[in-house]
């Protein structure tokens, strides 16, 4: 039974993978419609919550301090970023949207939002269930 449950448990999980990563690959969709890469849509959506400085987006995408500095120095030629003194060390600077950058984001944020198109075929009922089985397997 172990090797038959987990046989349906990896072919749900390829399913559920290709549906959201290839067949209607959110990445893409945000991308294409506001023009930047997935990577800064990320970095938008992270200062949303909160100012950060530098280090802690390389922290938080585990990626190479030059690529983050890239990245921020092109958000801030677009407008979207400005670098602050931050209130509680001075030679700390602080990365925080501009409205350009928050509006930006918050587009992002509702394009990421959108189910795929596939839910459509799903009835009501179908959508109930889907939500019910995912927050199942989201708990921790």
């Amino acid at each position: 039974m172990a090797t038959s449950t987990s046989a349906a448990a990896k072919r749900a999980w390829i399913q559920l993978r290709d549906l959201v990563l290839e067949d209607d690959d959110p990445r893409k969709r945000v991308s294409n419609a506001l023009g930047i890469t997935y990577f800064k849509v990320k970095v938008l959506i992270s200062l949303l919550k909160h100012s950060e400085s530098a280090s802690d987006l390389v922290q938080r995408f585990a990626s190479d301090k030059t690529y983050i500095s890239l990245i921020l120095r092109d958000l801030e030629v677009d407008g979207s970023i400005m670098r602050v003194t931050s209130p509680t060390d001075r030679r700390s600077k602080l990365i925080m949207l501009t409205d350009q950058g928050r509006e930006l984001a918050k587009s992002a944020r509702s394009i990421l939002d959108q189910p795929p198109r596939a839910f459509n075929r799903l009835s009501s009922d179908e959508v109930d269930t889907l939500l019910m089985l995912i927050e199942k397997i989201m708990e921790k």
